[in-house]
């Protein structure tokens, strides 16, 4: 039997109308359309907002040119009054702000921290990393994928885990295919002695604030140094034979070969190597593996 799409499934493909249209569910032999999650009204307790202190100064931004740019994990007590905040409101499911205008002016690249156990921690610029004389080139064609490709399906069916407030509500669209140019992690690492005293992962921080059950915090994920050794990590700054688009990490991205999407950070500004893989919740927490009778509507954080 031959399918038809609708014409508006484009939109739910890229993430764009999740909480609104009808996600067409292909798991069966028959398609049939499961109707979007319906929400409790918005409710919002100004007072106990203004009582935690005017947002402008307590969360200033802390680098020029990147707009809304907060290091949250310096910060417990930012932290802190963050979720005081977000707890007291509550949010629309719908993900459009996301397509908000990007900030047009120029980031400014102070450095890159490298740090933990390292032989030498230090700081390098993005002019440092793309000295050919320390640093080899390297560029590979990529496809990157969202673990949660077809998410939307996953939201519907299992809604109440938080997704369904802030993340993007996609289908098959969390796919693709670009070039890249830069260096090997493993190169700059080198360039720091290597790792002592029990390094064996990588952790990576990314400057984006990223908010999950109401807390705040930088997107943080880690990368094991065997991967790392095998040159299969890249600190990237041109996509297809041009400066990284803004949206795609501009100045400074990491690119894994062959792990899921999430594990590429953009807007990269710290390195720190580590004994254990992180504990961030977006490692930790988010992105786990279940077998076949585990789903996220039994999963027990012991499996």
């Amino acid at each position: 039997m031959e399918s038809v799409n609708r014409p508006d499934e484009w939109k739910i493909e890229q993430g764009l109308s999740g909480a609104k249209l009808p996600v067409p569910d292909q798991t069966g032999r028959d398609q049939h359309a499961v109707p979007p999650q319906s929400w409790s009204p918005i409710v919002k307790d100004e007072t106990a907002i203004k009582a935690v202190g005017d947002p402008i100064k307590l969360f200033a931004q802390e680098i020029d040119g990147w707009k809304g740019y907060v290091e949250w994990e310096k910060y417990p007590e930012k932290k802190a009054k963050a979720h005081k905040i977000l707890i007291s409101q509550t949010f629309s499911p719908s993900p459009e702000f996301q397509l908000g205008p990007i900030s047009s002016r120029q980031i400014r690249f102070t450095f890159l921290t490298l740090d933990g156990l390292v032989v030498n921690p230090k700081f390098v610029t993005l002019d440092d990393l793309m000295d050919e004389s320390r640093f080899p080139r390297m560029e590979k064609l990529v496809t990157m994928q969202c673990s949660e490709t077809r998410r939307i399906e996953q939201i519907t069916l299992y809604a109440g885990e938080g997704d369904e407030v802030l993340n993007a509500p996609w289908a098959e669209g969390a796919i693709g295919t670009a070039r890249y140019m830069g260096i090997s992690l493993k190169k700059v690492i080198k360039d720091c002695g290597g790792l002592v005293n029990g390094g064996k992962h990588l952790e990576l921080y990314g400057c984006d604030t990223y908010f999950k059950h109401d807390e705040v915090m930088n997107y943080v994920v880690s990368v094991p140094w065997s991967k790392v050794k095998a040159n299969e990590v890249m600190l990237a700054w041109e996509m297809n034979g041009e400066p990284l688009p803004k949206i795609h990490g501009y100045p400074l991205r990491v690119v894994v070969l062959g792990y899921i999407g999430a594990r590429s950070i953009k807007w990269l500004y710290r390195i720190r190597a580590i004994e254990n893989p992180t504990m961030a919740p977006v490692q930790s927490k988010e992105y786990l593996y279940f077998n076949q009778q585990v789903g996220k509507h039994n999963q027990r954080m012991t499996d």
